[in-house]
């Protein structure tokens, strides 16, 4: 196991979220995950909503939620700002289950809050924009949600 320590520090638009020594860290990107120990080679990183895995200097492994972000790594330090982090330990994993059911429900459904063909004040193409757009957005919270329930180690619902 390599056992050189590094600084991971952990920002949120709210406050210092994390600023410790660690062993190693995981993190989620869009097109999967970076792993990072000692010395890596500087890197900026776009990252995307998911599970951060850390070792602590006694070899620990701890998991946290993140909504996105960036993930920079110079000198020995990995600083990472993110819109929003949350221990795995301090989830709340019936809210988080919650939030899934009712992101899923969304998905379900051709169209949140207007079917393009039912008002005629708006045009097909931005009824279709707005169907997209609650897409993503269902999608987004659907994902936010599994990351948190992982995050806790808890089960997620098929």
């Amino acid at each position: 196991m390599y056992d050189k320590p590094f600084l991971l520090e952990i920002v949120t638009p709210e406050k210092i979220f994390m600023h410790e020594e660690v062993l190693s860290v995981v993190l989620p990107e869009p097109e999967g995950e970076v792993g990072i120990l000692a010395n890596h080679s500087p890197l900026i990183a776009e990252l995307d909503s998911g599970v951060v895995r850390y070792r602590d200097l006694q070899g620990t492994e701890h998991k946290l939620a993140i909504s996105g972000g960036f993930l920079k790594v110079a000198h020995n330090e990995a600083r990472v700002l993110a819109e929003t982090a949350e221990r795995g330990t301090e989830i709340d994993v019936k809210r988080a289950s919650e939030s899934l059911r009712r992101a899923r429900e969304r998905l379900q459904r051709k169209s949140q809050y207007i079917e393009a063909s039912a008002v005629a004040s708006i045009s097909m193409e931005a009824g279709q924009e707005l169907n997209l757009f609650n897409r993503i957005r269902a999608e987004k919270s659907m994902r936010r949600a599994i990351s948190r329930l992982k995050a806790a180690n808890a089960p997620i619902d098929q």
